[in-house]
């Protein structure tokens, strides 16, 4: 075993590493792998690599969570136009158990039926995203703060499940729900 060069913290494709971004779907067989690298420094060497993997992998769709982001930023602006051009055609919101808007169009209109709430505070955070092929979902918790036009504030938080598709090399949402906890 190549230990003295593993212990660079640029494990090299020479050693049978990955040099950046090492997956996380390679912290699993390097864990069942660990009893057999008990020798030496064996141990030491996977713990330290499946560490690095679980704490240090990249996101699973870069753009994905870019599009993500574009959301909440589009919120915190108001702006309408933008929002509403990230659902498909016939894209879904929904809350709770009320009934779905539906159509890109119909979301518009709702949301611009919203427009006299002026959001202060928005965080979105996905606590899971799993991507397949051209279709995406995420989950996760968002907490929202809105002051009325009568100066009334309203603190909101709760999950999203967000069903995305990728069109034209795009993310879009197909769907959005939010549950308030």
């Amino acid at each position: 075993m190549c230990c003295n060069e593993c212990w660079d913290a640029n494990w090299s494709e020479t050693c049978g590493g990955y040099s950046e971004g090492m997956q996380r779907r390679h912290a699993l067989p390097l864990i069942l792998l660990s009893p057999l690298a008990l020798n030496g420094c064996g141990a030491l060497f996977v713990a330290r690599h499946v560490a690095k993997a679980w704490n240090e992998a990249p996101p699973a769709d870069a753009a994905l969570d870019q599009a993500l982001q574009r959301y909440h930023d589009a919120v915190l602006r108001a702006d309408i136009d933008q929002l509403a051009a990230m659902f498909t055609l016939d894209a879904q919101v929904s809350h709770g158990s009320a009934p779905a808007v539906a159509g890109r169009e119909a979301i518009h209109a709702w949301l611009e039926s919203l427009a006299e709430q002026r959001v202060q505070e928005f965080e979105l955070k996905a606590r899971m995203t799993r991507v397949d092929g051209d279709s995406a979902t995420q989950s996760g918790s968002y907490r929202r703060r809105t002051v009325s036009p009568q100066g009334g504030s309203v603190e909101v938080q709760g999950l999203f499940d967000a069903r995305w598709a990728r069109q034209s090399g795009h993310w879009l949402l197909a769907r959005m729900h939010t549950e308030s906890i």
